[in-house]
């Protein structure tokens, strides 16, 4: 689904934003 990519996207963004 595109939705799920889109998703996976932003969450990916949002950790390399964030501090491990």
């Amino acid at each position: 689904m595109v939705f799920i990519k889109w998703y996976k996207l932003f969450w990916c963004k949002i950790r390399e934003t964030k501090p491990h």
